[in-house]
Parts: structure tokens; C-alpha cells; sequence
């Protein structure tokens, strides 16, 4: 474990909280130990605590619904009413992710590795992708800046 969160404190609490490998040890003792050490390699960087505990709300507004998508057209078709209904969904969170992250930027730049924490680098890449494209183009510039001082992966 100290190896994991040497390499990725942010991405190790990512890991134990979103695989279901790890569901059953929810709760324990095990997940007490993951939160201490997720809270020491947080407090020993420069990073935004506050600003931390917004990335894995918006995220998974962000994927929340695609995965449903995914699920439902193979259900009931591309073309159905549930498709309809979902899309509507994923455009209103999209545009409520875009808002905040568009906010975020403003006051503090990009919300990279040294803001954010590793673990949640990747989520302003994630709103941006799935906002309209004149957010995109305006953005670009400022990701690439991010990506090439380490703040993000290049992938």
C-alpha cells in the first residue's frame, strides 16, 4: 500500500473506492487506513483540500448517465424514448459540469495534479471533451499548457 500511494496517493483511493474488488472492505479497518493515508499525502502537498472533494462529484456526473446510455440503447435502441430521456440528463449535468469547472478555472487555472491531487488531474479534461465546442477551442490552449508542465497525463 505505501508503494501505491507513493506512485499515486490520489489514484490508490480512486482505485479502492471505484473497483468492486475492494467493496468488501468498505467500512473496515482497511478503509480507515486508505482515508489516513489518502489525508497524510494530501496534507504533505500544495493541493486545494476543499477544491479536492469537488472532481469525483463532477466526474461522475460526467460518466454517470454515459454508462446508462451504453446499457440502454443496447436495450430498448438508440431511437427509444429511455434514450431520449437519458441524453436529456447527461446535456443538464454537462452543462451544470461545464459552469462549475469553467468557475474553477477562472479563480484558480487548470485544476491539475498540483491543485486538485493526481487522482482527479483528468476530470476538467473529462467536462471540457463533452462540452460544446466553442468551450473546447477556448480551452485547448490552457490544456496543452497543463499537460506539458506535468499537471495532466498527454493521453
Amino acid at each position: 500500500m505505501d508503494k501505491a500511494y507513493e506512485n499515486s496517493w490520489g489514484g490508490s483511493k480512486h482505485v479502492f473506492e471505484n473497483y468492486p474488488e475492494f467493496d468488501y472492505l468498505r467500512d473496515s479497518k482497511f478503509s480507515e487506513i486508505v482515508d489516513s493515508k489518502y489525508n497524510l499525502a494530501a496534507e504533505a502537498t500544495s493541493v486545494n483540500l476543499e477544491l479536492m472533494a469537488e472532481p469525483d462529484q463532477i466526474r461522475e456526473y460526467n460518466q454517470k448517465w454515459r454508462r446508462l446510455i451504453r446499457d440502454t440503447s443496447e436495450a430498448y435502441g438508440w431511437d427509444s424514448p429511455q434514450m431520449g430521456a437519458l441524453w436529456k440528463e447527461q446535456s443538464y449535468w454537462d452543462s451544470i459540469n461545464t459552469f462549475r469547472i469553467k468557475e474553477v478555472i477562472s479563480e484558480y487555472g487548470y485544476p491539475g495534479r498540483s491543485l486538485a491531487g493526481d487522482g482527479h488531474a483528468s476530470t476538467t479534461f473529462l467536462v471540457i471533451q463533452h462540452a460544446p465546442l466553442e468551450v473546447q477551442e477556448r480551452h485547448i490552449d490552457l490544456m496543452k499548457e497543463a499537460a506539458d508542465a506535468g499537471e495532466v497525463r498527454w493521453h
